[in-house]
């Protein structure tokens, strides 16, 4: 016969054993239910902070297109002018354009955060390559405006004219830009809309 000590002690290691087992048990749920919880709350704020992101560049860049549209009517329309009173008020008038841009995208820096979140095309250095070409061509015409106003009349047939070509390859850089954020644009709506299905 099993000595009663020896039925004591299988009992009480049991408990223990089960003790032990059902602590073990918890702390495995626990740490893996934990782990779960901090991965849906890494994944919920990514996922805010891309809608957040994706949301202002949209806003910025839907700013932008239509500031860029209105840039490109301005400069069509100056283009064909041929007075210097005309190109001096059309260019205050792209110059507060101009003005208006600058600041939309100094006041937002979450639109420098949209390559983290979104595969668009255009990088913030793509985007000051596009800038660089856009000012110097700017510049460019600026010069040709103030010869304009100082020219001798039988140079100003020339001067209007390259007047003309220089405003127009502004204006296909500008169009080349708006192409470009319309595709970004496109980019951030199906990666948003994909986020709210």
């Amino acid at each position: 016969m099993v000595d009663r000590d020896l039925i004591i002690a299988i009992s009480a290691f049991s408990g223990l054993a089960g003790a032990l087992l059902t602590q073990l048990m918890t702390g495995i749920f626990s740490y893996y239910a934990d782990k779960r919880k901090d991965s849906i709350a890494v994944r919920r704020a990514f996922r805010n902070k891309k809608i957040e992101v994706g949301e202002n560049f949209y806003y910025l860049n839907g700013e932008t297109m239509a500031l860029l549209k209105k840039s490109i009517d301005y400069w069509m329309k100056r283009s064909q002018l041929n007075s210097v009173e005309n190109i001096e008020f059309i260019g205050k008038e792209v110059k507060h354009t101009e003005e208006l841009i600058a600041k939309a995208y100094a006041e937002n820096w979450k639109y420098n955060l949209v390559t983290l979140y979104f595969d668009v095309k255009l990088s913030i250095s793509e985007i000051n390559e596009e800038n660089i070409k856009s000012h110097s061509l700017f510049i460019r015409i600026r010069e040709i405006a103030e010869l304009i106003k100082h020219a001798p009349e039988e140079e100003l047939e020339f001067l209007y004219g390259e007047y003309s070509f220089k405003t127009l390859d502004l204006i296909s850089q500008y169009e080349h830009v708006y192409q470009l954020l319309k595709q970004d644009m496109e980019v951030v709506k199906r990666e948003l809309l994909k986020e709210f299905k």
